[in-house]
């Protein structure tokens, strides 16, 4: 899994193809969530409308690491 993320776009790509490009924003809160101080979350906006919330855990130059509202499980992104 690779994304690519842009100004304000978030592009997923399996196996080098991308399958779905998404809007996103970084806020302060995200559906029913609202982050504590200091606290953001992606909101990534897909296709459909859907609204999928992470927890931005850690950004910096090199690494993004994530946790997916719904399911808890952490995604760690390395830049490219």
């Amino acid at each position: 899994m690779k994304i690519v993320i842009g100004d304000t776009n978030y592009d997923d790509y399996y196996s080098k193809v991308l399958s779905e490009s998404s809007n996103y924003t970084i806020t302060s809160t995200c559906g029913e969530e609202t982050a504590i101080t200091n606290k953001y979350f992606l909101k990534v906006v897909d296709e459909s409308g859907a609204i999928l919330c992470y927890d931005i855990m850690g950004l910096n130059d090199e690494v993004l690491s994530v946790r997916s509202m719904i399911s808890g499980k952490i995604f760690v992104f390395n830049r490219q």
